[in-house]
């Protein structure tokens, strides 16, 4: 076998990182376990943080979770909820239309009452996307998917490094899932306690510009710790780059009538 980190992929690097990813899982129990949607994980719980954490830091949700769902305790009141009731204690959250699309998710849901749902299918729900969907399967019915926040995207590609990923600028959420599934899917037991652990490790230890590698549950077997070179940040770079060769060019004409300006066009 190929042992040095250029090395594209052998079996033992998942074993690897499955052994890793029970470090980052216990240690993760252990220092988040007190946050108010993860005490009673639920399907709705899990909808209801999901996106509130869009956008909003995981402090500001903390102060807000709990009454909220006290106001609203189930799909059912959030769906019947006065709209003026509903803004005012999402208020400090912020972007308020995410309020609204929340209950729109809510009522639809509603409907369909608990019967468990595919990512396709909630995905044809108004208000939720490709990635609250998958975190309702893995993160709220502990069901295989794979839901990619920014924060587990950059973890999996600084452990993984862009070669095993098969990674570019243009297909990295992509080539994430399509490893993820070949790969780690079938060998996963808790996808919930994955999810979260990925989660913790990007918010504490992996953030976009500060690390703190050697404190990290991940580190052994970490692609991105001897290098030079940051894989995330050798991605955003190129991502902006190419964002920049993009290029918008205007015509403007001018049409003059007995040599007065007529017409700008």
């Amino acid at each position: 076998f190929d042992f040095s980190p250029d090395a594209l992929y052998h079996p033992w690097m998942v074993q690897t990182f499955l052994h890793q990813i029970d470090l980052a899982i216990s240690w993760s129990k252990k220092e988040f376990s007190h946050f108010p949607w993860r005490k009673k994980r639920s399907f709705y719980h899990t909808l209801v943080s999901e996106i509130m954490l869009q956008q909003t830091t995981v402090t500001t949700v903390l102060n807000r979770f709990e009454n909220f769902i006290q106001q609203f305790p189930d799909l059912a009141s959030l769906s019947n909820a006065d709209s003026a009731d509903l803004l005012r204690a999402w208020q400090g959250l912020g972007y308020y239309r995410r309020a609204k699309r929340l209950q729109g998710a809510a009522q639809a849901l509603a409907q369909k009452g608990k019967v468990k749902m595919s990512v396709a299918a909630l995905m044809q729900i108004p208000g939720l996307g490709d990635y609250t969907a998958n975190a309702i399967v893995a993160i709220g019915y502990n069901r295989p998917a794979l839901a990619i926040d920014a924060n587990i995207e950059r973890v999996l590609l600084r452990y993984w490094g862009e070669k095993k990923l098969q990674a570019n600028s243009l297909n990295l959420r992509q080539a994430i899932k399509t490893f993820f599934e070949a790969e780690l899917q079938s060998k996963i037991t808790d996808f919930r306690a994955f999810h979260e652990a990925l989660m913790d490790v990007g918010r504490t230890y992996c953030q976009a510009r500060s690390t703190a590698c050697l404190q990290c549950p991940l580190k052994s077997g970490c692609f991105s710790i001897d290098q030079k070179d940051d894989p995330y940040l050798k991605v955003i770079k190129a991502k902006k780059a190419k964002l920049q060769k993009k290029s918008v060019v205007l015509w403007r004409h001018f049409i003059y009538k007995n040599k007065k300006l007529f017409l700008v066009q």
